[in-house]
């Protein structure tokens, strides 16, 4: 949590603290330069410890209004992206996330009186996000789930988001994907099936930088490729901008490949990501494509990598990877 430490997630690709908890660690991410993010990393401010009972600061709203004014006075708002609420427990609590997230509505706003920062709520339980946003309740406004089912667990597929998506009653946008320690080789498929399924932003639990109790972050399996997947989603930012759901619909023969479809200017594209330790060769149908699909060709490089047969077409997906299918013949 040393200046120094934000640096390194900094020049490796990371964008964003989601554990802030004031205004210096605002500042620590702030000041986190590097090519990836020359004007500093953002940051989310946690506000768990003020709604859990087993916080060091519970229900302590003069704590919080000092907080957030401080962040205001240290000219910090820019560099909040949101408030952070790791909602894992007091499920039954209603009184204190309400006074809590309703004195974060009063004081997070501008000179014209706008609200300027969101809520997010983690929810590890897909239905209760339409508790926490109902017609009796206000208290976040973007929520998000956890693409596995705890640390190690492999395989799992992005199930629990998809859940969260489409469940009824269901009023906020699922936004943020929560990737844990123990994904291993899983990293690059889970994010870009994330990014399939909706997710504009990935959350990362934890990272052990630079403790000797623990293997750092810096040896884990995924650490070397994550540059290559930053430069990737940022050439991918015009596609993620656009809806998660299309007027068209595609299946896939295989079930270690995880997808979504999506639209730009009048292409179709498909986000495909293979699970799977092995190479994997899968068939895509489409139906209701608004034009009739002949090449398929990778999104970045533009070559063609697989022909229509009909409404079909095969790809073969290196083991543990992602690909961007898409396109028609120019």
């Amino acid at each position: 949590n040393d200046e120094e430490g934000w640096k390194v997630y900094s020049r490796q690709g990371f964008n964003g603290n989601m554990w802030a908890s004031n205004a210096k660690t605002i500042q620590r991410a702030k000041n986190a330069v590097s090519d990836f993010n020359p004007q500093g990393m953002m940051s989310g401010m946690q506000i768990a410890q003020y709604i859990l009972p087993t916080g060091w600061v519970y229900n302590d709203l003069e704590d919080l209004e000092k907080n957030i004014n401080l962040i205001k006075e240290r000219g910090l708002m820019d560099y909040l992206l949101f408030y952070y609420w790791d909602n894992e427990h007091a499920y039954g609590d209603w009184k204190v996330p309400g006074a809590v997230t309703s004195k974060i509505m009063e004081l997070d706003v501008d000179d014209h009186g706008r609200r300027m920062h969101p809520i997010y709520a983690l929810n590890g339980n897909e239905g209760l996000a339409r508790k926490y946003n109902c017609d009796n309740a206000y208290m976040t406004d973007i929520t998000g789930d956890y693409i596995d089912s705890g640390v190690g667990v492999a395989g799992t597929h992005t199930n629990g988001f998809l859940v969260l998506d489409n469940i009824h009653g269901q009023r906020q946008p699922v936004v943020i994907a929560q990737i844990n320690r123990g994904v291993g080789m899983e990293m690059r498929p889970r994010l870009y099936a994330a990014i399939a399924k909706g997710a504009k932003g990935m959350g990362f639990w934890r990272d052990y930088y630079n403790n000797p109790e623990h293997k750092s972050v810096t040896e884990l399996p995924w650490w070397s490729d994550f540059p290559n997947l930053r430069s990737e989603i940022d050439a991918m930012m015009p596609l993620i901008r656009q809806p998660h759901w299309t007027g068209w619909t595609a299946h896939c023969s295989s079930a270690d490949v995880d997808f979504g479809t999506r639209m730009l200017k009048g292409e179709g594209y498909i986000i495909a990501a293979n699970y799977s330790n092995s190479e994997t060769t899968a068939t895509f149908t489409v139906e209701g494509l608004p034009y009739t699909p002949v090449v398929v060709r990778d999104y970045f490089t533009d070559k063609e990598i697989a022909l229509f047969n009909g409404s079909t077409f095969t790809v073969t997906l290196p083991a543990y990877t992602a690909s961007l299918p898409s396109r028609r013949d120019s």
